[in-house]
Order: structure tokens, then C-alpha cells, then sequence
């Protein structure tokens, strides 16, 4: 095979200008960005942003919001790498991950890493890019059942073939039809391979090379009629499909969706909402664990967590599996609509194994594998009390304050509080003879800290019964732990006397309300809801809705799904701006 040797046509087209000429000539009624971070794109934070202040979200507990006008746009937006990876898989059926190799790592905003904003392109990412298309359209050629699947026909037959293959892959690699202009410009590398002196079937593994380096599949590109008209439109059925793929599934449409967009039926309410209703059935929903499920608890971080063995010496990886597959379990609850959110954070049963529940202070069910076990009357209610959220909020042999009361109070309170200035000390001298709760007293007496850490503390407090694996214990340093706290919220003063109390709070809280709708919302826009990051007047009237409506759907899952894909923010855009202009 020559495709190695036709690659070296293909590198000087493409760093010449074949990917950037592509992306000046989109028609014109495109726009969108390919760089420019906004302020809370450097957070690799978890389910949501932190800044400056030092209060609670309220949430939205009733009321009218103005409708507004506006539904916001959305930038350029390039697919991050499980996006990437799975799209490949489901476009060519490879084997590979490409992804995983790619010298650069994907950035957050808003607490995800599919936000439009902070997905750019630089010169690394393009050849990252460009080498993974040159393995994935050798695999093509080199695999037979991944080569009858897109050669239908002999290339050596002549131009007509070819054109049938291109286009056939560039609709489902572009996510729309395609116009014979664009399969020629593709086809025409066919030619400058043949010329080269290899053969037809080379060229086009060149020309999926260079498809699978075009902007128009790199990018979910959709396209205004006019980029300066601040006037809302709706997206065409194919740019739905897309949507609804890429929330639900991260990958490209199935052929379901696709021929749904080809009988431009995803302009349907009702349609849209059957197509949601199919997917979530679908095995890939499960993806959803892994993209939303991960960012929003602090499961990321726990996968990247050290635990120091010397100190914990029953945790092992096995532990650290079952943990894992814990919050998965309780997370695939929620997605399935098994539960809401509410008892996500209150749950009176969970996951476990003989490990883990010997761990937990729970019966053992006998098994090595993780089963459904009760819980009540025990020390454990929902994600607070999980191994997984208790190890990733500490640090490796002890536990942190700070790391769990700041999780609650900005992920699953909605507040928010600045970072220490640059002189202060955040270490705690060294105490002797005092429990960690007197150590952390020193922040009531120091004003410039003070203001925070009433906040952040008393929920980290709370938690001081839980060990930095998250087993149970009542003393600590050889005295007792006292985690009765008062914490001032927007509802009056909250007394807690431990873990499960805080979390009965937590799970009816506005502020939980507030979290949870905003995460939800900001995933599946692939946006925050701010001027900023391209949100509209219509985003405050839709978090409202869905913030109002809680109670009435059980905080159900599939409940806040549907309001979302039906509301006009996901169902329609305007040309892109970034700011309030």
C-alpha cells in the first residue's frame, strides 16, 4: 500500500491552507470561533465555576421570568476527545482510539469539557489531528469488513464510483447532506493520488484522510443566513440531530436521526422528543456516565486520586473499582429516571460488594460483584457518604476541610467563593493535643479569611466522621470528633449533627435546584448561560421553568431532559457573539 506515499500530497495542501482556506470559505452565512476561552474556561472543576463573593444561589423558588427574545448561539464547537473517539467508531466501525494518544487535553468551562468556548485549535491540535486521520484511513483500507463497509463499489471502476463513496462518507462524516461541489474538491485528491502513480483505492484513503481533517467534520458547524442579524432562527433538522447526538450520546447521529433530518421532522416538538425517548433506551445512553456523570461529582477526580496505602492498607485497586462502580450505579439510577437528584444526594440504598460494605458498616452481601444494599439506619445516605466523593476531597492520608466544604458549598449549594489571596498562608501551623475542628478555629480570627471559610468550613466540617477513604469513624487524632454545626443559609440558620442531616438539606435546597438544572443546561448547550459565553434572555426564563418544576417531576432526569430539548434556547440560535452585544 502507498497511502504513507500519498500522504506527502496530502500534508502540503493541508499545511498550506486546504484546513484553514476551508474554514474562510464555509458559506457565508457561517460564524462561530475556534479560540478564546471565557472566564471560567481554565477551571477543570467539577459540575460548575467558582468566583468571587461568598453566597448561596437561591435558585429559582417561584415566580415570573421574562420569556426574552434572545435564545443565545453557540461558537464553532469542536469535538472533544471521547466525542472524537466515539464518532470515529460509529463513522468507520475502527477499533482505534485516536484520542487517547493526542498531545494536548481538552479544557473545561462551566464544569465540562464540551463547552464551544474552550475547545480551540492551534498548530499541535492540528497535527494530532492530522496524524490520527492518516492511521484511521490506513485502518480503512487495511481492515476488509471496514473496507466493504465504505467501498461499495470498485474505485478502479472510474470517477462515478468514487464520487459514490465520497459522498456517501461525507454525508455521515459532515453530519449533512453535501453538495457535488464539495465531493468533487475531495474526489480531485483521487486524481493527484492516481497521477502520483498510486492506485484509485489509495486515493481514496487520501480523500478520507483529508475529510477526516476538514473543519467540517472536526467541527459541528451551524450556519446562519445572515452572521450579522441578531434575529433567532431555527437550527436546520440536521443541526438538531447533531444537538440531540452529541448531548445524549457524544457521538454523531445514528441512522435513525439521520433520516429523521433528511424528512425534516427534527423541527417537531413531539419529534424531538420521541427521538429522546429512543435514545435514552440505547445502549450509548450509558455514555452519558462517563461525559456529564464523571464532570458533575467529583468522579474525575477521584480517578486521578492517590490513596496513601502505607496508611490505608485495605485499599487497594479493587476498592477503588468498587467505588467507582458505585457512584456509576447510583448515577445510571438517575439517568434511567430510576431516581431523581433528590435522592441521588439522600438515597436510602446504594451499591456495594463484601469489600465495600465491610468498609461502610453494612451487611455484605455476600458477593463480589457490586449488588443493591439498604442503607437506612445506617451512617451512609447518598454521594456525600460514598467512597469516591469522601477519597476524591482529600488529600491521600488525611482528610481536607476545605476540599469538601468547598464541593458543597459551590457544587451542590451553587455559591461561590474567591481563592486566597496571594500572602496568606493556607497551612495550618502544626497542633498537638487539639482536634481538627480547633485547628480550623484560627480562621474566625483572621478577617481575611474569615469571610470564606465561614462557608466553606462547616460543611467540611460535617464531614469529619468520614476517613480519607471514607470509612466511618468518631475519633480523630485520639479525641473526639464534634461536627454539630450552624450554617447561615438563605432559608435561616441550619443546625447539622452530622453527614445524613446536611444532605437531607442539601437535597430540597433552591441551591441544589439551581446546581443541578445549571449543570444540566450548560452540558447540554454545550455553553454557559452568561452573555459571555453566547447565552441569551431566553436561558433565566428556561432555568426558572425547570428550577419551578422540581417538585412537580420528582427531579426526575428524563423530566428535565425533555424541558430542555424543547425549550427555544436548544431548538434555536442566532449568529454568534460573544458578549452582550
Amino acid at each position: 500500500m502507498h497511502l504513507k506515499r500519498a500522504t506527502s500530497v496530502l500534508v502540503p495542501l493541508f499545511t498550506s491552507g486546504l484546513f484553514l482556506g476551508a474554514m474562510a470559505v464555509l458559506p457565508s452565512g457561517c460564524t462561530g470561533k475556534t479560540a478564546g476561552a471565557t472566564d471560567n474556561g481554565d477551571s477543570g472543576g467539577e459540575g460548575g465555576d467558582s468566583g468571587g463573593g461568598g453566597a448561596i444561589g437561591t435558585g429559582a423558588s417561584g415566580g415570573s421570568v421574562p420569556r426574552g427574545s434572545d435564545p443565545g448561539s453557540v461558537a464553532l464547537r469542536r469535538m472533544n476527545a471521547t466525542e472524537y473517539n466515539n464518532t470515529v467508531k460509529d463513522l468507520l466501525g475502527t477499533s482505534l482510539k485516536p484520542a487517547t494518544d493526542f498531545s494536548f487535553q481538552d479544557r473545561y468551562g462551566y464544569g465540562f469539557d464540551n463547552n464551544a468556548s474552550v475547545l480551540e485549535v492551534d498548530d499541535v491540535q492540528l497535527e494530532s489531528y492530522t496524524a490520527a486521520a492518516e492511521k484511521l484511513a490506513a485502518d480503512v483500507l487495511a481492515n476488509a469488513a471496514i473496507k466493504a463497509k465504505i467501498l461499495t463499489c470498485a474505485p478502479s471502476s472510474g470517477d462515478a464510483c468514487v464520487k459514490t463513496i465520497l459522498k456517501t462518507f461525507m454525508r455521515r462524516a459532515f453530519r449533512r447532506p453535501v453538495t457535488d461541489e464539495e465531493v468533487a474538491v475531495f474526489a480531485g485528491l483521487v486524481k493527484v493520488a492516481t497521477t502520483e502513480g498510486d492506485s484509485a483505492e489509495v486515493g481514496v484513503g487520501l480523500a478520507i484522510q483529508a475529510i477526516l481533517t476538514s473543519p467540517h467534520f472536526l467541527f459541528r458547524i451551524e450556519y446562519d443566513a445572515d452572521p450579522t442579524s441578531k434575529k433567532a432562527h431555527a437550527v436546520t433538522s440536521h443541526e438538531m440531530a447533531s444537538r440531540l447526538s452529541y448531548f445524549m450520546w457524544s457521538t454523531m447521529p445514528d441512522d435513525d436521526l439521520f433520516n429523521a433530518a433528511d424528512d425534516d421532522k427534527l423541527k417537531s416538538v413531539d419529534e424531538i422528543k420521541s427521538q429522546v425517548a429512543r435514545m435514552m433506551k440505547h445502549a450509548k445512553a450509558e455514555t452519558f456516565i462517563d461525559t456529564f456523570g464523571v464532570l458533575w461529582t467529583p468522579t474525575r477526580l477521584f480517578l486521578e486520586h492517590d490513596v496513601d496505602t502505607k496508611k490505608f492498607t485495605k485499599f487497594n485497586p479493587d476498592m477503588k473499582a468498587a467505588m467507582l462502580e458505585e457512584t456509576r450505579s447510583m448515577l445510571r439510577d438517575v439517568f434511567q429516571g430510576n431516581i431523581g437528584f433528590r435522592e441521588f444526594m439522600n438515597s436510602e440504598y446504594t451499591y456495594a460488594n463484601d469489600q465495600l460494605a465491610e468498609l461502610y458498616g453494612l451487611p455484605k452481601p455476600g458477593s463480589t460483584t457490586l449488588k443493591k444494599v439498604d442503607t437506612k439506619g445506617s451512617k451512609r445516605a447518598g454521594l456525600l457518604t460514598q467512597g469516591s466523593f469522601l477519597a476524591a476531597t482529600s488529600q491521600p492520608a488525611i482528610t481536607s476541610v476545605v476540599k469538601r466544604g468547598r464541593y458543597v458549598f459551590e457544587k451542590l449549594l451553587c455559591g461561590a467563593v474567591g481563592d486566597p489571596p496571594p500572602d496568606v498562608v493556607t497551612k495550618l501551623p502544626e497542633s498537638s493535643g487539639k482536634t481538627v475542628r480547633q485547628d480550623f478555629e484560627i480562621h474566625q480570627t483572621k478577617p481575611v479569611c474569615a469571610a470564606c471559610h465561614k462557608l466553606m468550613d462547616p460543611p467540611g466540617l460535617v464531614l469529619e466522621q468520614y476517613d480519607a477513604i471514607g470509612g466511618f469513624r468518631t475519633m480523630d487524632r485520639n479525641l473526639p470528633i464534634d461536627v454539630k454545626v450552624d450554617f447561615e443559609t438563605d432559608n435561616g440558620k441550619q443546625t447539622w449533627n452530622n453527614a445524613l442531616e446536611m444532605a437531607k438539606y442539601i437535597s430540597t435546597s433552591p441551591g441544589y435546584g439551581e446546581c443541578v438544572t445549571s449543570a444540566v443546561y450548560s452540558f447540554a448547550l454545550g455553553r454557559g448561560p452568561e452573555p459571555s459565553d453566547g447565552g441569551g434572555d431566553m436561558d433565566k426564563g428556561v432555568l426558572a421553568g425547570l428550577q419551578n418544576n422540581l417538585d412537580k417531576t420528582g427531579w426526575k432526569f428524563p423530566d428535565m431532559v425533555n424541558a430542555i430539548v424543547s425549550s427555544e434556547p436548544f431548538r434555536m440560535r442566532r449568529a454568534f457573539s460573544k458578549g452582550t452585544n
